[in-house]
């Protein structure tokens, strides 16, 4: 087989445009190669290390802090003052404006916990409130909030 040989016929504007691209080609190599930063130093990763366990540990603290947190708005607080403080509540009727057909829920001042009948729609819009539809009852009670209503279970 023979081959055949071709020419190529290239103009200057070609020429200069050809290398022109490969000149910006290699400088936008070599200006990112430059801009990369250096790999970090046994310290610098010692720092992030104990940066990063620092974070691990606060966050420990906030999950513990928000579990003793439930635990006290759904085992320990009553919701009511004592009798020898004059009995009463610490709840009070809140109504939910943005949704509709929401019984509303009862926040107590003391432990800040929202306690809500249990009904699914509420489960998936307010899932840290305790629900709890007896509770909720007897607090509505409590509360005499001429819109709210007890809700039969």
């Amino acid at each position: 087989m023979s081959e055949k040989q071709q020419t190529l016929t290239l103009t200057t504007e070609d020429l200069q445009k050809f290398i022109s691209s490969a000149v910006n080609s290699a400088v936008t190599t070599a200006v990112t190669e430059m801009r990369k930063p250096e790999p970090p130093s046994e310290k610098e990763l010692a720092a992030l290390k104990q940066q990063q366990d620092e974070r691990l540990q606060a966050a420990e603290g906030v999950k513990q802090r928000n579990e003793n947190r439930r635990f006290i708005q759904e085992k320990v607080c009553t919701h009511a003052h004592a009798l020898r403080e004059g009995g009463g509540t610490h709840a009070t009727y809140v109504h939910d404006n943005d949704v509709p057909l929401s019984p509303g829920y009862i926040y107590c001042q003391k432990c800040e916990g929202r306690v809500r009948p249990d009904e699914p729609i509420m489960r998936k819009l307010d899932p840290q409130a305790i629900f709890d539809s007896n509770l909720f009852n007897r607090l509505m009670q409590d509360c005499v909030h001429p819109a709210a209503e007890i809700l039969s279970q």
